[in-house]
C-alpha cells in the first residue's frame, strides 16, 4: 500500500472555541489545506479521523477515507490507532495534526525520500522537532499498545535509536494553531 497519512481532526478544539478543521486559511479550511498539501506530495491514501459529521459534511468532496472516533476524549493517539487499524497494510504512516496547516509539501516529500519501514522520521526546523512524524510499519504494534495518556511520544521515546531527524526549511512544522490568538498570527 505504500505510505499513508492520518489527519487528526477529532479533537474538541476547546482552546480555539470552534472546530479547527473548519478554520479559514488562504481561502480554504485547515482540513482542505492539510489534505491538498499531502496530495501534492504524492501520498494517495489519506484517512481523516473525525468525531463530528459536521467536518465530513463541510468537506464531502475530499478524496479521503473518513474514520469516526467515538471517544475523542481519549486523545490523538486513539485517533491514530483507529487509522492504523484501517490502514494496517501500509508501509508507513504520517501522523498529521489538523492544527499544523502550514507544513509544506516539500517537507512531506523530504520525509518520504528518506523513508524506510524500520525507522521513525521527524522533521526538524532549526534543530527543533516538529510535525508530522512518519512512523514505519515496524512501530504500528507499539503505537497500538502505547498508553493513550502519553501518546505517540511514548513510542518515540522508547525507540530513540530508531528516530531519524530530518532538517527541513519549513517553519510550519513548528506552528501549532490552538487559540484565536495563534490564528490571528497566520492570517
Amino acid at each position: 500500500m505504500g505510505l499513508t497519512a492520518c489527519v487528526l481532526a477529532a479533537g474538541f478544539s476547546k482552546r480555539m472555541g470552534r472546530p479547527k478543521p473548519l478554520l479559514p486559511i488562504g481561502g480554504d479550511t485547515f482540513l482542505y489545506q492539510v489534505v491538498k498539501t499531502i496530495e501534492k506530495a504524492g501520498i494517495g491514501k489519506i484517512g481523516v479521523v473525525i468525531s463530528s459529521s459536521i467536518i465530513k459534511e463541510a468537506h464531502g468532496d475530499l478524496d479521503v477515507t473518513w474514520i469516526y472516533n467515538p471517544e475523542p476524549q481519549a486523545g490523538p493517539l486513539r485517533s491514530f490507532q483507529l487509522f492504523l487499524s484501517e490502514f494496517n497494510e501500509s508501509e508507513g504512516a504520517f501522523m498529521v495534526p489538523v492544527d499544523h496547516p502550514l507544513v509544506t509539501s516539500d517537507t512531506y516529500s523530504k520525509l518520504m525520500k528518506a523513508f524506510t519501514p524500520e525507522k521513525i522520521f521527524i522533521p526538524t526546523y532549526e534543530g527543533k522537532r516538529g510535525h508530522p512524524p512518519l512512523f514505519g510499519r515496524r512501530f504500528y504494534e507499539d503505537l497500538l499498545k502505547a498508553p493513550l495518556d502519553e501518546g505517540a511520544r511514548y513510542v518515540i521515546h522508547e525507540n530513540e535509536g530508531a528516530v531519524i531527524e530530518i532538517e527541513v526549511d519549513d517553519p510550519g512544522v513548528l506552528v501549532n494553531i490552538n487559540t484565536p490568538e495563534d490564528l490571528k498570527l497566520i492570517q
